[in-house]
């Protein structure tokens, strides 16, 4: 579908699809919306690359990996994205470059964010790291210049030492103690202590 201008939406792809290639529906500039099947575990780098009529998804839960170098979703107008219930692992780049996507709502079932999850969402005003993360890649959050705060909990273990590079405005909250409040302190970065009880 690479460059079909005139495919419109909503397109609802069938759930016996479980890998999506490269590039296939890149600049479709008129598809505005999409429903990625309920099975699909595997996505091309630039598989959505330049759909601008596309302003918002949902990820299903067993989505694992994305193929390729290329920014999945680069060049749509994605604003807000959403996760299905399940969701472990949001893969490399899936949504890195998207610069009007303003949230986020992260699964509560969420372990791992990966290396430039979110890269350059330069709309991007807070992200709230559910409890029960464990692992954030590197450069996950970096060149996120409007982001304002970031929550980032008790449960995180590693992270890469860029995960917030480049994003000059911004605050961490997290427990003392924590992954979160070492990193701050180590990057010179504001962060605002939750009380304790």
């Amino acid at each position: 579908f690479y460059g079909c201008t005139s495919l419109e939406g909503p397109l609802d792809l069938p759930d016996g699809v479980t890998d999506l290639g490269e590039y296939c529906f890149r600049n479709c500039t008129d598809l505005n919306g999409v429903t990625l099947p309920a099975n699909l575990r595997q996505i091309g780098g630039g598989a959505f690359l330049d759909c601008s009529s596309l302003t918002s998804i949902n990820i299903p839960k067993t989505l694992e990996n994305v193929q390729g170098s290329a920014s999945v979703f680069e060049g749509t107008k994605l604003r807000e994205v959403s996760f299905d219930e399940g969701v472990t692992i949001i893969p490399n780049r899936l949504f890195a470059d998207c610069t009007e996507l303003e949230r986020i709502s992260l699964p509560g079932t969420l372990v791992e964010i990966r290396s430039d999850a979110f890269a350059r969402c330069t709309s991007l005003t807070n992200a709230v790291l559910p409890s029960g993360t464990t692992f954030v890649g590197s450069g996950a959050f970096s060149g996120c210049t409007a982001l304002h705060w970031a929550y980032v909990p008790i449960t995180i273990a590693r992270t890469r030492k860029d995960v917030f590079t480049d994003c000059p405005d911004l605050t961490i909250i997290s427990s003392e103690r924590s992954m979160g409040a070492g990193y701050a302190s180590a990057h010179d970065i504001p962060l605002r202590l939750l009380p304790t009880y």
